[in-house]
C-alpha cells in the first residue's frame, strides 16, 4: 500500500472508530417509542439506555486511554470493538428493559475505546501542521456522518411515529376532551339537525303524493328506516371516524416499514466516496466545510421545527373535525343535505390518507440524501443535503392540498 492510500485508509478509519459516539445516541432517538411499547415500560425507562450509554462514553475514556499507552495500541481497540459488537448483539435480545440499560452502558464504554484511541493514533502518527489537519478531518467525518446518516433515519423515525398515531393514540387528555365536547353539545345539535332533516323531508313526502291520496304504505317504512341510520350514525360519530383513522394508521405503519427498510446508507460507499476529496483539503478548506456543516445544522433545526408544525397543525385539524362530526353525519340520509355529510366523510379520509403522502415524501428524502453522499464534492453534498430538506418541508406542506383533491373533498 503506497503512501497516499496508506493515509487515505487511516483518515477513513479514523473517522469511523471516532463515530462511535454519534452512532450510539443518535442512531437509537428514533427507535425509543416503540422501544417503550416492546417492553411494556415507561418511556422514561428506555430514555434510560441512552443516559448509560453516555455515562459509558465518558467512563470508558479514562480506562482505554492509559491502557492504549500501557500495552500499545492495537489490542485496546480490537477489545473495544469486540466488546461493541457483542453488546450490540446482546441489546438485540434483551429480556427485558434492565438487561437493555446494562448492556447499552456496556456499548457505551466499548464505544469509547473507538473515540480515544483514534486520537492517539492520529497523534503517533503526525504532528504539528498535519496533526491538526489530520484531526480536523476527522472531525468534519463524524459531523457528517452524524449529520449526514443520523438525520435521515431520526426524521423517517420522527416523522412516521407522529403520523402513524390516531386522535386518541396522540394525546389521550385532547380526545377525551375533544369526544366529551362532541357528546355534550355537539350531539345534542345533531339531534336538532336530524330533526329539522327528517320533518321537511316527511312534510315534502306528503305534499308530493297529493296530500297522502297517492300514498305508499312503503314510503313510511323507508322513512323510519332512514331516521334509524341517521340516529345511529350521530350515536356511533366517534366508532365510524376511529375506523377511518385507524385504516389509515395501518396503511401508514406499512409505509413506514417499507420505507425504514429501504433508507439504510451504505457507510463504506459514502466514505469511499469522500476519500479523495478529504486528502486533497488544506486547513482553510476544512474551515469552511466546519462552517457550512454549521449553517446546514442550523437550517436543518429550522426546518425540523416546521416539520413539527406541519405534523402538529394536521392532528390539531383531525381534533377539529372531530369534534364537529355528529353535525355532517346527521345530515347523510337526505337527498339534499346529504352532500355535506358526503363531503365530511371524504375529508376524513383526506386527512387520514396525508398521513401516507407525508410518508412518500420522507422516502424520497431519505433516497435523494443516500444517492447524494455518493457525491464528489462535499461542499455540494452539504448544501444539496439543506436544499432537500427545504424541498421536503415544501412537499409536506403540500400532502395537505394533494389529499383532499384526490378524494375531492372542498
Amino acid at each position: 500500500m503506497d503512501k497516499d492510500n496508506s493515509k487515505t485508509f487511516l483518515l477513513v478509519l479514523l473517522g469511523l472508530l471516532t463515530a462511535f459516539g454519534p452512532f450510539v445516541t443518535d442512531m437509537y432517538l428514533p427507535a425509543l417509542p416503540a422501544m417503550a411499547d416492546d417492553f411494556g415500560t415507561s418511556s422514561s425507562m428506555v430514555q434510560l439506555g441512552l443516559t448509560t450509554s453516555m455515562i459509558g462514553l465518558a467512563c470508558g475514556q479514562l480506562f482505554f486511554g492509559p491502557l492504549s499507552d500501557k500495552y500499545g495500541r492495537r489490542t485496546p481497540l480490537l477489545t473495544a470493538m469486540w466488546l461493541f459488537l457483542g453488546s450490540t448483539v446482546l441489546c438485540i435480545f434483551a429480556a427485558d428493559i434492565e438487561q437493555f440499560v446494562f448492556l447499552r452502558f456496556v456499548q457505551g464504554i466499548a464505544g469509547s475505546g473507538g473515540i480515544v484511541i483514534s486520537r492517539s493514533v492520529a497523534t503517533d502518527k503526525f504532528s504539528g501542521r498535519e496533526l491538526a489537519k489530520m484531526l480536523a478531518l476527522i472531525g468534519a467525518i463524524n459531523g457528517n456522518l452524524s449529520t449526514m446518516f443520523g438525520d435521515v433515519n431520526e426524521k423517517v423515525g420522527t416523522i412516521a411515529a407522529e403520523v402513524g398515531q390516531t386522535p386518541q393514540g396522540w394525546n389521550a387528555g385532547i380526545f377525551s376532551m375533544i369526544q366529551s365536547l362532541s357528546e355534550n353539545v355537539i350531539v345534542p345539535i345533531a339531534g336538532l339537525v336530524i330533526t329539522y332533516v327528517l320533518c321537511v323531508e316527511l312534510i315534502s313526502m306528503v305534499t308530493e303524493k297529493n296530500n297522502m291520496h297517492d300514498v305508499d304504505t312503503s314510503m313510511f317504512f323507508k322513512w323510519v328506516f332512514k331516521a334509524f341510520v341517521a340516529v345511529y350514525l350521530v350515536t356511533h360519530t366517534f366508532d365510524i371516524t376511529m375506523a377511518v383513522f385507524d385504516m389509515a394508521q395501518h396503511v401508514v405503519s406499512g409505509a413506514a416499514g417499507v420505507i425504514g427498510g429501504n433508507t439504510n446508507i451504505d457507510v463504506d460507499a459514502a466514505l469511499s466516496s469522500m476519500q479523495a476529496g478529504l486528502d486533497a483539503m488544506e486547513i482553510p478548506e476544512l474551515l469552511l466545510l466546519v462552517m457550512e456543516t454549521s449553517l446546514v445544522s442550523l437550517c436543518m433545526k429550522i426546518m425540523s421545527v416546521l416539520i413539527t408544525v406541519i405534523l402538529y397543525g394536521r392532528m390539531i385539524e383531525i381534533y377539529l373535525y372531530c369534534s364537529v362530526s355528529p353535525i355532517p353525519f346527521a345530515t347523510m340520509t337526505n337527498r339534499e343535505w346529504g352532500q355535506i355529510g358526503n363531503n365530511y366523510l371524504k375529508a376524513l379520509f383526506a386527512l387520514g390518507f396525508q398521513g401516507f403522502l407525508i410518508m412518500i415524501c420522507v422516502g424520497i428524502y431519505a433516497v435523494l440524501v443516500g444517492s447524494m453522499i455518493v457525491a464528489d464534492n462535499l461542499h455540494s453534498a452539504i448544501f444539496s443535503l439543506a436544499a432537500y430538506t427545504v424541498i421536503l418541508c415544501f412537499s409536506l406542506f403540500k400532502t395537505g392540498a394533494l389529499a383532499k383533491s384526490i378524494f375531492n373533498a372542498h
